[in-house]
């Protein structure tokens, strides 16, 4: 898969999950294990600090979603990947001045599990937010017909 259907796929993906269309995630770049996701500026995502501070479970969501596509982008086929640990080192406060990115990378894959790293920033990528490691379960099933289905089956929607 080309780069552009790798956006269009995570782009696709993000609309399905309820919490990343109502923060307006998108998939800005992608190619085989690694992807990019900007979470735009809304004053929703705040903690409850007075300083306009981004709450840290939004930071968490981004990342761990940002970790899951690029699990999804380097699997030969889209099997569903739930994540077995994730691990956030929360290195300096994002504020609300701008739209947040996170980049991540699936760099090995066994038999069983997907290991990723990735970070979040604001402007500059030499300055990260957070930086994360996680793992993902690989479960030799996909979204299918009434729910999960094993990988090869007809009744795919994915």
């Amino acid at each position: 898969m080309d780069s552009k259907e790798l956006l269009t796929q995570g782009n696709n993906f993000l609309q399905v999950l309820p919490h990343c269309k109502k923060l307006g995630m998108k998939v800005i770049t992608a190619s085989k294990g690694q992807a990019t996701i900007e979470l735009p500026y809304n004053p929703e995502i705040l903690g409850i600090d007075s300083h306009g501070y981004v709450h840290g479970g939004i930071l968490t969501t981004m990342m761990d979603t940002v970790c899951g596509f690029a699990v999804t982008s380097a699997l030969p086929a889209q099997e569903f990947c739930p994540t077995l640990d994730l691990r956030m080192d929360h290195m300096r406060r994002a504020s609300a001045k701008g739209s947040i990115f996170a980049w991540a990378q699936c760099y090995k894959i066994t038999r069983s599990i997907c290991f990723t790293r990735g970070y979040a920033y604001q402007d500059d990528p030499d300055d990260p937010i957070v930086h994360c490691v996680a793992t993902f379960v690989r479960s030799g099933k996909a979204w299918g017909k009434g729910g999960f289905v094993k990988l090869g089956a007809e009744d795919l929607l994915l």
